[in-house]
């Protein structure tokens, strides 16, 4: 392959850094939405019926290219990528 030349995987792998949401669930899973998820999450009252695996600890705005921490529980911070 000559310099410069990108394959059709490489090209297919590439993201463009777009708003997102990351969540984060009481049961440790992580998951990157839309924007909009925020507004849901914010207009959800206490009273509203969940699942019993609906409990949303942590959210933020972010980018689907940034990179962000988390604390273990030993201390340790880990440091993963949105996509």
């Amino acid at each position: 392959k000559k310099t410069g030349e990108q394959s059709a995987l490489t090209g297919a792998l590439k993201i463009e850094d777009e708003p997102c949401v990351v969540m984060m669930s009481a049961t440790g899973l992580i998951a990157r939405t839309t924007p909009s998820a925020m507004d849901v999450f914010n207009s959800r009252s206490a009273s509203d019926e969940r699942l019993h695996d609906d409990q949303i600890t942590t959210i933020f705005r972010t980018s689907t290219r940034a990179t962000y921490g988390l604390v273990t529980s030993a201390g340790r911070l880990v440091l993963a990528h949105v996509v």
